[in-house]
């Protein structure tokens, strides 16, 4: 699965290697950033429409409790929706293909939709003192306790190639050995 099973391994290229945590926070804030804008958009879109009939749409949100649950279950639903679709269907979030990583299951198949909301799931048990998210950093396949809980990898998955320094900073150090 990974290209450090493969017999032409090249150290210097990211793709098919685990992806690192940094990597991960990054594609994380970019689609909380994502989730926040399609909020955003949605109340604008809501209040336009409103204005548009001469209703206000928040006295509405706060006086009828119909449309206050509808509207409050639309909003708490809706990350589940996001990251469940995203990551059965093409196995990365907006975020998550900005930075060049996919998901896979363990032995490298998409995941479905029931692995997928398992491992949304376990986002929140990671949220317990960080220690969940902070594991990619001593675990060998960099899998967090979301990952584990849903046997999912999180992988490279277009060509990054590491920076001539660093390469070259590795070099000086085997030649020191």
């Amino acid at each position: 699965m990974t290209t450090t099973d493969n017999a032409a391994f090249d150290p210097y290229n990211l793709q098919g290697q685990y992806a690192g945590f940094v990597t991960r926070f990054i594609a994380f804030l970019l689609d909380i950033v994502v989730v926040s804008a399609v909020y955003t958009v949605s109340v604008g879109i809501g209040q336009l429409i409103g204005n548009f009939f001469n209703v206000d749409v928040f006295e509405m949100v706060n006086t009828q409790p119909l449309v206050g649950t509808v509207v409050g279950l639309a909003a708490l639903n809706f990350p589940v929706v996001y990251y469940v679709f995203f990551w059965s269907l093409i196995g990365q979030t907006p975020g998550k293909a900005l930075m060049g990583i996919r998901i896979y299951g363990k032995n490298g198949q998409r995941i479905g939709v029931w692995r997928a909301f398992v491992r949304y799931v376990g986002y929140w048990v990671s949220a317990v003192l960080l220690l969940g998210y902070l594991w990619v950093l001593i675990d060998n396949r960099r899998q967090s306790f979301h990952d584990k809980l849903a046997r999912t990898v999180v992988v490279y998955s277009w060509e990054a190639r590491i920076h001539q320094a660093v390469i070259d900073r590795a070099k000086r150090r085997a030649q020191q050995r």
